[in-house]
């Protein structure tokens, strides 16, 4: 499968820049939020993961550290974009791993 230009394009540019986590942020969503597709897939890390919460729902700066030590490893966030704005509908899911033969597996980074 192929990523749009502009996601690849993102991808170079964060990586070259180094920017603290608050700015990288604000960078892949304005870019996520311009790049015209339907569905994106974003893998990140706690941090970055924290403060797009935090941006999402206007929280305080400390709810970013809150919400990055909660975040499981290999969960994932559910979130409903435009142009206009980003809405958390979901966060830190695990269905893959919610089942008793599984659960053993669950851990935090």
């Amino acid at each position: 499968m192929t990523r749009p230009p502009s996601v690849d394009a993102l991808a170079r540019s964060l990586a070259d820049i180094g920017l603290p986590h608050p700015l990288l942020v604000d960078a892949a969503r304005a870019a996520i939020q311009q790049c015209g597709a339907q569905r994106v897939l974003v893998v990140s890390s706690g941090g970055p993961i924290g403060m797009l919460a935090k941006q999402v729902l206007e929280a305080p700066a400390r709810t970013a550290i809150e919400l990055n030590l909660q975040i499981r490893n290999s969960s994932f966030s559910h979130y409903f974009f435009n142009e206009q704005s980003i809405k958390l509908a979901s966060f830190n899911n695990i269905p893959h791993l919610d089942r008793p033969d599984r659960l053993h597996a669950v851990s935090y980074g």
